[in-house]
């Protein structure tokens, strides 16, 4: 069923995606649920210069919970909250913290609304004022995906880096704060096709797609299991690093699996300015701009 969605609802090299057949830049859809009667907090904003204080949390991914006691918990199984507008899907439950949770993702698998004296007040707004497509395989695919109550996903990353041996010297260098981060981010249509990056901020924005075996890696340190995609990457302008298709096999462990799948010709070469602990491999040298713009 996901991968027929998926097959169904990606573009093709011979088509588009399905779709209304054009941008309804005039429909513009509420990106916050609210609920009508609920009282509404904000958050703190820090004086510049400042971190936040809620961005000095701890968060940890609680596993083997089913989708309909997530929605039992939180109340969006409750259908007159909502009326006409949109459901919500419970996806996952996660449990922040000031600091690192003693709590076991099992003592909260009983837990229910009514086991708390939860409360619950207010109707969901409405997110978008118009629906112009119909598109009943999303309701499909999410009811084939709920999950049921299980055991929760323990695995071992004794083989992964160490966060020394992924931000050591130079890529440690010059790294920038969460806020500066988010605050300071620009849209991908303002690149000019010219402009290079430094290798050691090219390492460094993979570096933090990777776990480590200390769970020093956020928010990698939150999941309980090891990753199951890998990237391939086309580079065009990095500094010091040569053009052409790259692999970054995320998990050690799967690195023979993925050559094995592979073309036979790829090279698996390491570059040498590559910090140690990160697994990112040249397969082939060589200008990818056309096929990059091919395959996007």
């Amino acid at each position: 069923m996901v991968v027929a969605y998926h097959e169904r609802t990606k573009h093709h090299f011979h088509r588009y995606a399905a779709s209304p057949g054009y941008m309804d830049w005039a429909t513009q859809p509420d990106p916050f649920r609210r609920y009508q009667g609920a009282d509404l907090v904000r958050l703190p904003l820090a004086k510049p210069g400042r971190p936040l204080p809620y961005w000095q949390l701890c968060l940890v991914l609680l596993d083997g919970i089913s989708d309909r006691a997530i929605a039992g918990l939180f109340g969006l199984s409750r259908g007159d909250d909502y009326g006409t507008a949109e459901r919500e899907e419970p996806e996952l439950l996660a449990l922040v913290t000031p600091g690192v949770p003693s709590t076991s993702p099992r003592l909260l698998s009983g837990l229910t609304a009514g086991s708390i004296g939860a409360q619950w007040c207010g109707e969901a707004n409405t997110l978008s004022p118009e629906h112009s497509a119909d598109w009943p395989v999303i309701d499909e695919v999410a009811e084939a995906t709920r999950r049921s109550a299980g055991v929760p996903i323990t695995e071992d990353f004794f083989g992964f880096p160490t966060y020394e041996e992924l931000f050591g010297v130079p890529v440690r260098q010059g790294l920038l704060t969460a806020g500066k981060a988010i605050l300071g981010r620009r849209s991908a249509v303002a690149m000019d096709g010219v402009t290079a990056i430094s290798n050691e901020a090219f390492f460094r924005t993979l570096a933090r797609l990777m776990p480590t075996r200390d769970g020093r890696s956020m928010p990698w340190d939150a999941i309980a299991w090891r990753p199951r995609i890998h990237l391939g990457l086309f580079v065009h302008r990095v500094e010091g690093v040569p053009r052409g298709l790259y692999a970054l096999a995320r998990d050690p462990d799967k690195l023979a699996a993925l050559k094995e799948v592979m073309r036979r010709e790829f090279r698996w070469q390491r570059l040498p300015s590559c910090p140690p602990g990160l697994p990112l491999y040249l397969l082939q040298e060589g200008d990818c701009r056309a096929l990059a713009a091919t395959v996007s």
